[in-house]
């Protein structure tokens, strides 16, 4: 279910802050770069790519940065607080944030939560701020400023900066008072958090449970009732003293094992809540976790607002073969009657879908590739009705009402006012590319079942 994983913020209202969210992240999010020895298996948390973490729906990341040894204004991402003793992960800055752009591109609704800090030396605020400047398209991709709880409408397609680094004015900062090792609040221009960072306290079995029963949990259940203007950043994350370098101690990936599952169950017993910031070592050690984190956020059942230009996918294709397959208009015909029917998603124009008005609750859906052109359900075939693109009329078979069926991922049936007892449907349930989208009567069956990812 990749590209729900890749819009889940898509469904999410435009007037909900980032505090009231709950959004699943990583834990030393660079450090996927080292290997399976015993020294590297210390300090890695993490196996996927930048790239494949915020694919698979992580929006937080962990970045901790230094300088290299030249002084040439780069900045590396390490793991470790002394540069005698830090591993470096061979990525830079730059490189994350071009990873971060190159998805937020594709994902234009979607936004990244980046915290930056600070893992050893000099300081690094003038850096970090001339990285980001480096390019003139770069800056206004950022949200830097350090008094406001954004709503999700001002940050989309954008990365909000968490800053953990000193003598910088930029960013919502997180450096003065965090709890290393430990849990409280922290405030700075009256923007207000609750973190829990105990990482170091395990060793057995036994005792790892307790970094989600003691603590995780215990923060889980404050943030679920506690104001939501306030950032909760709750660390599923830990190791034991030297990292698993010794006998009865814990490196990052005997935690998670030890963590993961259980968070894992107590999700699945507990109804959805808000929870804020989830950092994650190996989230993926958590089965479906993230994809239940993401489950937690009430979505806007609404159907998308007039004038939004979407994607229209079926939910069949993922269910079938884990692939992403979306209304499309038949070889890019613009011809009147030209077919509609599923094809894998490729982000091209016959796939892009307009909604204008068409009064009363009922809208058109004008595909972007050519002009003048609505979706129609006019199209007789022997005892079945096909849809095809058709000039448009205003008449009651191109007006087309889309109703939700519930909440997260929000899916939806898209019925036209000429036949409201019937839903666009994929013939026979077999989605592949070319397979024909007809109008059925509705059975609530999959194969009549949308999701619609909003892209501009």
């Amino acid at each position: 279910m990749e590209r729900l994983t890749q819009t889940w913020m898509s469904q999410l209202d435009d007037n909900k802050r980032l505090s009231e969210m709950t959004i699943p992240g990583t834990h030393d999010s660079g450090t996927y770069t080292l290997g399976d020895g015993p020294v590297d298996s210390a300090a890695k948390c993490q196996t996927q790519s930048i790239a494949e973490q915020l694919n698979n729906g992580i929006r937080y990341l962990d970045i901790r940065l230094a300088r290299g040894t030249e002084d040439d204004g780069v900045l590396w991402l390490y793991h470790g607080k002394e540069r005698a003793i830090a591993v470096s992960l061979n990525l830079t800055f730059e490189q994350v944030i071009n990873d971060c752009l190159r998805f937020l591109d594709k994902n234009p609704q979607e936004t990244i939560i980046m915290s930056v800090k600070r893992e050893f030396g000099n300081d690094i605020h003038d850096w970090v701020k001339n990285t980001i400047e480096k390019r003139s398209d770069w800056k206004k991709r950022w949200w830097l400023f350090n008094d406001k709880n954004p709503l999700l409408k001002d940050v989309r397609g954008k990365i909000v900066l968490f800053r953990r680094f000193d003598g910088a004015d930029f960013g919502l900062d997180t450096q003065g008072g965090w709890p290393d090792d430990s849990e409280g609040p922290l405030s700075h221009h009256n923007i207000n958090f609750y973190i829990q960072d105990v990482y170091n306290s395990w060793s057995d079995d036994d005792d790892r449970k307790d970094k989600f029963n003691v603590y995780v949990k215990n923060c889980l259940i404050r943030a679920s009732t506690d104001s939501k203007e306030k950032f909760y950043i709750n660390f599923a994350s830990a190791t034991g003293f030297l990292g698993g370098l010794l006998p009865l101690t814990s490196n990052p990936r005997d935690m998670a094992e030890a963590v993961l599952p259980l968070f894992y169950q107590y999700l699945s017993e507990s109804a959805p809540a808000r929870y804020g910031i989830i950092p994650m070592d190996f989230p993926e050690i958590g089965s479906n976790l993230t994809k239940m984190l993401i489950n937690c956020n009430k979505a806007n059942v609404h159907a998308p607002a007039i004038g939004s230009v979407v994607e229209i996918c079926t939910t069949l294709g993922l269910l079938q073969d884990g692939y992403d397959f979306c209304m499309d208009v038949k070889g890019g015909d613009s011809q009147d009657g030209a077919s509609v029917i599923v094809y894998e998603a490729r982000r091209s124009n016959n796939q892009k879908w307009k909604l204008t008005d068409a009064g009363d609750g009922f809208c058109y859906l004008e595909p972007q590739h050519t002009t003048g052109k609505v979706l129609d359900a006019a199209y007789r075939s022997g005892s079945e009705t096909k849809v095809a693109i058709q000039g448009k009329s205003g008449s009651d078979s191109q007006k087309w009402k889309i109703t939700t069926t519930g909440d997260y991922p929000v899916q939806y049936t898209i019925s036209p006012k000429s036949t409201q007892g019937s839903c666009l449907d994929i013939k026979g349930g077999i989605c592949k590319n070319g397979s024909e989208i007809i109008l059925f009567p509705k059975h609530g069956g999959d194969n009549q079942l949308w999701y619609i990812n909003k892209i501009g």
